[in-house]
């Protein structure tokens, strides 16, 4: 065999077949390249939204995080607030406390100069009393003339007198204090006129 039969024979058998390969394979090749590019762009456009999807999250966790610090931060300023405004209630109940005892004892000491102050208005009313009586000189022990008008009406007027003396007294319990007044110049009875 010569060597262009050769060469025709193996090009007709194996370089034709071959070039047919070889086209075919770049042709196929290119198509894989392609779609291989496609593929790169995809995966790339996938690792891009991952990429936001993370920095995403994590954004949403730092936000998170930042609020529930700022809740934690509220919240002991809300507990501090409470504890100083149960402290500030107990220090105002306390005073409250003492200002209704102070109050009490006021009122007690205010009812106690109120009440001597009666009886004192009351023991100089029956002093008054006591010497309008003696100055009128009436004795109620002793009767009175018939028929003397302005004696009568002086005897009147001082057992009037004398009754308002005893009634003061005997309703502001203080006829053991009086009772010496009381008992000389208490009438002994009922006497008729004199004639």
């Amino acid at each position: 065999m010569d060597l262009i039969t050769a060469i025709t024979l193996v090009a007709r058998r194996y370089l034709a077949p071959t070039v047919i390969v070889i086209l075919v394979l770049a042709s196929g090749m290119s198509y894989v390249w392609s779609e291989y590019k496609d593929l790169l762009k995809e995966r790339k456009s996938l690792d891009d939204e991952i990429v936001r999807s993370e920095r995403n999250r994590a954004d949403a966790s730092i936000a998170l995080i930042a609020q529930k610090a700022e809740l934690e931060k509220r919240e002991f300023v809300l507990q501090q607030l409470e504890r100083q405004n149960k402290e500030k209630l107990a220090a105002l109940q306390q005073r409250a406390s003492e200002y209704d005892a102070a109050f009490g004892k006021l009122q007690q000491a205010q009812s106690s100069v109120g009440e001597a102050q009666r009886q004192k208005e009351v023991e100089d009313k029956i002093q008054t009393l006591m010497s309008e009586f003696s100055a009128m000189g009436v004795n109620l022990d002793d009767p009175v003339r018939c028929g003397d008008t302005d004696g009568q009406a002086r005897f009147n007027a001082a057992k009037a007198k004398y009754t308002e003396i005893y009634t003061l007294a005997e309703a502001n319990r203080m006829t053991k204090r009086f009772n010496n007044f009381l008992f000389h110049n208490e009438p002994s009875g009922w006497h008729s006129c004199q004639r």
